[in-house]
């Protein structure tokens, strides 16, 4: 085994210890449900990791995003118009940005699906996201609501549900 570090569970008032085996080097982990944790390496790969059975499901890359582009042999990515990122800094960025593209990617798919974006001249932006109860769940900086139905006829919808 790699590295070993805590994890919290606070709604069964519980602190595990997690092992990580050797070579899975990680920058962040942007995220946790169900045993697993979402995680980013030092070149902005991701990779849902389950530390009580080692299982690892690699993500699809952040390049599908058609606003991100790799430079530099993916030591770099562009983003953006005037922006260019080294890896590592947008792996430890990289979770707000799912937020903001609010994007999905299901079990045996390969590709992200960008369900929604907020346009960067508007002046509210997504917080964070959930999943619970078979629906996905949003809230904006400034405090709107949103149930997402992802298996709708034409794509992703939204219905504001809280101002």
């Amino acid at each position: 085994m790699g590295h070993a570090s805590s994890a919290i569970s606070f709604d069964a008032h519980k602190a595990y210890d997690v092992s990580f085996p050797q070579g899975l080097c990680f920058v962040a982990c942007c995220g946790s449900s169900h045993g697993w944790l979402f995680l980013v390496n030092e070149l902005a790969n991701l990779v849902l990791y389950n530390p009580f059975t080692s299982r690892m499901i690699p993500l699809p890359p952040i390049t599908d995003f058609t606003c991100i582009e790799a430079v530099d042999g993916g030591k770099a990515y562009h983003f953006e118009k005037f922006r260019v990122f080294d890896a590592k800094e947008l792996a430890t960025w990289f979770y707000q940005k799912a937020v903001v593209w609010q994007s999905i990617q299901r079990a045996g798919e390969n590709k992200w699906q960008v369900a929604s974006t907020l346009a960067v001249n508007e002046h509210d932006r997504y917080a964070d996201c959930v999943y619970h109860n078979g629906r996905f769940y949003t809230v904006t900086f400034e405090g709107i609501v949103e149930k997402w139905d992802l298996d709708g006829s034409d794509g992703p919808a939204k219905e504001v549900v809280a101002k």
